[in-house]
């Protein structure tokens, strides 16, 4: 290959959630399928002639560690090395049209324009090539510092792993081509090559007066069943064991006359996948039928997250959840699926919230004993009905009421965990330990990748990335520690 025809190396820095995670899967099948092999990856900015940073913008913290992201990847970027500032950020802030560190920036409903903005950085460089995006290597994730139990944002990172070809064999539609579909675009995973997520819809149409995520992502978009299944497939046929579905709202996606069960079921019959996992479910829409319907599908996981928010209705009605009544959506669930872990989120903090509305949330966590929880001090984020409410609580009393919190929380969930010694589940090897890399770790179906405990392998370690049957001998806070069966079953 001549020196003017040498790959040019692509670092993208990812922030925020699953689904924003699925977009940097997209971003990076997109300049595959319209540039092929020109980018290899790395995870060292340094080595970059192109840096992505995908950036979240759903809280004010959120916003700066993004920002902080950009200008660390600038001060580490060679002379002409570029960079492109993606995502939330400028979707959210539209007037955000000149950053000094960024050669480019793109809000996430313009992506069909990167490959012709890429052309334009590199016009002596681009062309279309045959072959697919390749991988020089890991990169790593950071992890944030919450609790295992409640990390309040999921790991950023530079996106990592050996890259798949595209879904299927057939002529990739790219930007300009009829009926392309940035939705649609093959995804270079960054995931373990035995776990994805599916994410069936953008945006949201609901106005909790916390939220701005309709500002950023627009109204619910749905994704069409048929295409939602051919993705599933493929993934499946990559090796994916654990595929999780991911939404603002799961129970909001509609394809004609169906509803998510529809969809649950068809994937159910999918060969490979083991796991089916759900993240989020709106709990005003649960409901009895719903529960029996997920009970009698063998490869939906009883694991749900059903996001409460708070438990005093006073304050549910400022956060415009006035339908929501946490006691009975959790009973509701418990009575219809009594072995699903529950998992949920809360705000502490928001405006008008008194000693005794938090005391009913303390109250309702400690008598209805979550498996899992994550807790956010309430943001006043611009934009939001919330920000301009009054009786805001002081940061000193918002810090205290989440300590207290999560330490409620830690103690709930090792008396949990306690009562699973002894027991014999199914664990999906997630790979290295974070603190020894000699030795393994994996998750049973009450813990989700990335957001809750793991369990850590004691003895006789699994090999990575297979459903393993062990004995759980011992419980630590959010963790569990359990020693493989011999010989090791197949589920």
């Amino acid at each position: 290959m001549a020196e003017s025809q040498k790959p040019l190396k692509l670092h993208l820095l990812h922030f925020g959630c699953a689904k924003n995670l699925v977009d940097s899967e997209r971003i990076l099948g997109l300049l595959n399928s319209a540039f092929g092999s020109l980018f290899v990856s790395t995870p060292d900015p340094k080595e970059a002639d192109l840096a992505l940073v995908n950036t979240c913008a759903f809280l004010k913290d959120a916003v700066n560690e993004a920002l902080e992201g950009v200008f660390q990847t600038r001060k580490a970027l060679k002379p002409g090395a570029r960079l492109v500032v993606l995502g939330c950020l400028p979707s959210r802030y539209k007037e955000l049209t000149d950053l000094p560190e960024a050669d480019a920036i793109l809000p996430r409903e313009r992506y069909g324009e990167l490959p012709s903005l890429v052309s334009a950085l590199f016009p002596r460089s681009v062309r279309k090539r045959e072959g697919g995006f390749q991988d020089i290597g890991p990169g790593k994730t950071r992890k944030g510092g919450a609790p295992a139990n409640a990390r309040e944002r999921a790991p950023e990172g530079t996106l990592r792993g050996p890259s798949p070809p595209p879904f299927r064999k057939t002529k990739t539609l790219i930007p300009g081509d009829p009926g392309w579909d940035f939705e649609e675009t093959p995804r270079v995973l960054s995931t373990p090559p035995f776990r994805a997520y599916l994410k069936i819809s953008e945006g949201c149409s609901r106005r909790c007066s916390f939220c701005v995520i309709p500002k950023i992502r627009g109204k619910l978009v749905s994704r069409p069943l048929d295409a939602l299944v051919r993705e599933a497939e493929d993934l499946s046929a990559r090796g994916v064991l654990e595929l999780t579905l991911v939404a603002q709202d799961l129970l909001s996606w509609r394809d004609g006359d169906q509803a998510l069960l529809s969809l649950l079921k068809r994937l159910n019959d999918l060969p490979g996948l083991i796991w089916l996992r759900l993240l989020y479910l709106r709990p005003e829409a649960v409901t009895k039928k719903l529960l029996r319907g997920l009970k009698g599908l063998e490869k939906v996981v009883p694991y749900l997250d059903v996001p409460l928010q708070h438990a005093s209705k006073k304050i549910l009605q400022a956060m415009g959840r006035r339908s929501l009544d946490p006691l009975s959506a959790s009973r509701l669930i418990r009575d219809a699926w009594p072995e699903a872990a529950l998992r949920s989120s809360f705000i502490t903090g928001f405006p008008g919230e008194t000693e005794k509305d938090f005391l009913e949330l303390y109250e309702f966590l400690a008598a209805e004993k979550l498996q899992h929880a994550g807790f956010f001090i309430f943001s006043p984020e611009e934009g939001a009905p919330a920000a301009g409410l009054p009786g805001r609580v002081s940061p000193r009393v918002a810090q205290r009421r989440l300590q207290m919190l999560r330490e409620l929380q830690t103690r709930v969930s090792e008396e949990l965990n306690l009562k699973r010694l002894g027991t014999r589940p199914l664990i999906l090897t997630d790979g290295a330990s974070p603190e020894n890399p000699l030795l393994r770790v994996g998750r049973t179906a009450f813990q989700a990748p990335e957001t809750d405990g793991l369990v850590y392998f004691q003895g006789r370690q699994p090999p990575d990335g297979k459903m393993v049957r062990g004995r759980i001998i011992e419980a630590r806070g959010f963790d569990l520690l359990a020693s493989l069966e011999d010989p090791p079953e197949k589920p």
